[in-house]
C-alpha cells in the first residue's frame, strides 16, 4: 500500500505542475523524476515531522528508528532514509 501512495503522490506532482493529459511515472532518474520523488516524500513523510519524532539527533538514527517512523507515516523505510539523508542531515 505504501508504494501505491508514493506513486499516486508522484502523479499528483505531475497533475499540479505539469498538467499534461499523458505522462509516465517511471524509475528513471531525470531531474524531473527526482523532483517528483522529492515532492512525494515530503508530502507523505514531512522532514519536519520526522525530525520531531527523532528528537534532536537525527544523525544517531538507527534502522529500528526508521522502521518505526515509516510505520507512523505509512511509508517505506526507504522514504524515511531518503528524507533523513537529503533533508535532515545536509550541512
Amino acid at each position: 500500500m505504501s508504494s501505491r501512495r508514493f506513486t499516486l503522490s508522484r502523479a499528483l506532482w505531475h497533475y499540479l505542475w505539469e498538467p499534461e493529459p499523458i505522462f509516465l511515472v517511471t524509475t528513471a532518474y531525470t531531474d524531473r523524476q527526482k523532483v517528483e520523488r522529492a515532492f512525494a516524500a515530503e508530502l507523505l513523510a514531512p522532514a519536519e515531522g520526522i525530525s520531531e519524532l527523532l528528537g534532536n539527533a537525527p544523525e544517531r538514527a538507527v534502522p529500528d528508528d526508521l522502521e518505526g517512523i515509516a510505520d507512523h507515516f505509512q511509508v517505506s523505510p526507504m522514504v524515511i532514509k531518503h528524507q533523513l539523508e537529503n533533508r535532515l542531515l545536509v550541512v
